[in-house]
């Protein structure tokens, strides 16, 4: 199969998780209760190699219908969100998209920098 350069978008870069370790993370969401571990693999693989895989799951083991996947090379990455989303997978629609870092760690980062702001350095 021949891959065509995706160009990397800073909103993506921006709004993405991304580690050094583990590469970046796509979040996978309406995900059919019996999706585990393995289909998710299964479903991301041909699009590259992965880092990771974690199905969310219920006290009973089923799907909670979200999923993340790391990839080491964004290209893949953005080759993998760009065929699955808006797939029907199991009988769902599937949405898949970077992983958007929470609005927990949104609000650190800027108390953060505020905090930073606020430093008398003049003293």
């Amino acid at each position: 199969a021949v891959h065509t350069a995706i160009p990397l978008h800073l909103a993506d870069v921006a709004s993405s998780a991304y580690s050094p370790l583990q590469g970046w993370c796509i979040y996978l969401c309406n995900l059919a209760p019996s999706m585990d571990e393995v289909g998710l693999y299964k479903l991301v693989s041909p699009f590259g190699a992965i880092s990771s895989v974690k199905c969310m799951t219920n006290p009973d083991s089923t799907c909670k219908g979200i999923a993340f996947v790391n990839m080491p090379q964004y290209e893949e990455a953005a080759l993998a969100i760009k065929a699955l989303n808006g797939t029907t997978v199991g009988g769902n629609v599937i949405q898949v998209e970077f992983k958007k870092s929470s609005l927990k760690n949104r609000k650190q980062k800027r108390k953060k920098y505020r905090l930073r702001l606020c430093v008398d350095t003049t003293a």
